[in-house]
């Protein structure tokens, strides 16, 4: 998928997945994919998509709503809230974020 934001495109086709999350079955309205990805420039986004019900749910109607996918650009202090929202334990991402990181 390739989005245009602030004047940057964001293409998952270009960029390197680092991790990824889902949630429920394709045929759950309430169902949520999301990947993290980075950019040969080093800005990160997620593309995420979702069905009706879901965060990403868009409305279409009066009182309908459909399943939509996004493209969202984050911040390192982002990728980190995601990481620890979603439970995220990837080695990958951890050498990703390695500089960013302490040890306990």
């Amino acid at each position: 998928m390739k989005r245009i934001h602030n004047g940057m495109v964001y293409d998952t086709d270009k960029a390197e997945r680092i991790a990824s999350y889902k949630y429920g079955d394709l045929n759950d309205a309430k169902y949520v994919i999301e990947e993290l990805y980075k950019t040969k420039n080093d800005r990160y986004f997620l593309y995420a998509q979702g069905g009706a019900l879901s965060e990403y749910g868009e409305k279409v109607g009066t009182n309908s709503y459909s399943g939509n996918s996004v493209i969202l650009p984050l911040s390192v202090d982002e990728v980190f809230d995601w990481a620890e929202d979603r439970n995220i334990n990837s080695q990958k991402l951890v050498e990703e974020l390695s500089d960013y990181l302490d040890e306990a």
